[in-house]
């Protein structure tokens, strides 16, 4: 998934603006660092700090043309939380 997909979905928690800050300035120049955001459904399980840097980007002229923006940065678990469920629940 693209910041794209998730770029609407409400962050999970507070973010430090300091943290945000430092991610942006490493997403810049580093590209995509590190696991994926991780969502359930329309809903972060992880990475509120993460997808903030990246409204960032995408809302600063300068740097809206950022690749990030376009490349595969989070990863629906959705069917694997589902089948941990339901193996759960039959137990």
């Amino acid at each position: 998934m693209t910041y794209q997909h998730i770029c609407c979905y409400p962050l999970i928690n507070d973010v430090d603006p300091d943290k945000v800050d430092t991610l942006v300035q490493s997403i810049l120049s580093n590209g995509w660092q590190g696991p994926p955001i991780l969502v359930y459904g329309d809903t972060l399980l992880t990475g509120s700090h993460r997808l903030a840097a990246l409204h960032k980007i995408a809302n600063n002229p300068d740097t809206c043309g950022a690749g990030v923006l376009w490349e595969d940065i989070a990863e629906d678990v959705t069917d694997i939380v589902n089948a941990a469920i339901m193996r759960k629940a039959e137990e």
